[in-house]
C-alpha cells in the first residue's frame, strides 16, 4: 500500500500497517482515510494548532552569526583540548607509555604511535569540520 503525505506530498509505503499503528510509530496523532478502490492512504495531521505565544521554526532561524559564533567557540574549545593533550603527552610521555603500554599489553612504541595518530586525526577532524567552515561562513559573512 502506498501513502501520500498531504503537507509534504512524499510518497511512502508502509505495507499491511493498520491506521493505529501510525500513532504509535510517529507518536503525532494522524487521520488515515482510503480512497476509493486506489489502495492510497491519504494521512492527515490531527496535531492541535500552536498556542499563542508558540515559537515557529521561521521565526528563530539559525542564522549565519550564529552558525559562526557557534564554530568559533567549537574551534576554541577543540584547539584548547587538542593543545592540552599534547603538552601532557609532550611532559609525561615516559609515565603514560608505561601505563598503557602494561593496562593494554602492548609495547611502548605502539602507545607513542598510537597517541600521536590520535593527535593527528584529532588535528585533521578539527581543521576540516570546525576551522575551515567557521573560515568560509567569515567569508560569506563579509
Amino acid at each position: 500500500t502506498v501513502g501520500i503525505l498531504p503537507s509534504l506530498r512524499i510518497p511512502f509505503s508502509y505495507r499491511g500497517l493498520a491506521p493505529h499503528k501510525l500513532i504509535a510509530m510517529t507518536g503525532v496523532p494522524k487521520k488515515c482515510t482510503r480512497a476509493a478502490k486506489s489502495g492510497v492512504f491519504l494521512i492527515e495531521n490531527l496535531s492541535p494548532p500552536p498556542v499563542n505565544g508558540a515559537v515557529k521554526h521561521s521565526e528563530n532561524p539559525m542564522t549565519l552569526q550564529t552558525t559562526e559564533q557557534f564554530l568559533f567557540w567549537c574551534m576554541v574549545i577543540n584547539v584548547g583540548l587538542m593543545c592540552i593533550s599534547f603538552l601532557l603527552l609532550a611532559m609525561l610521555k615516559p609515565m603514560v607509555s608505561r601505563i598503557h603500554s602494561k593496562l593494554f599489553g602492548v609495547s611502548e612504541d605502539y602507545v607513542n604511535r598510537a597517541a600521536y595518530t590520535f593527535l593527528g586525526l584529532y588535528k585533521l577532524m578539527t581543521f576540516f569540520f570546525v576551522i575551515i567552515p567557521w573560515i568560509v561562513l567569515k567569508l560569506i559573512a563579509s
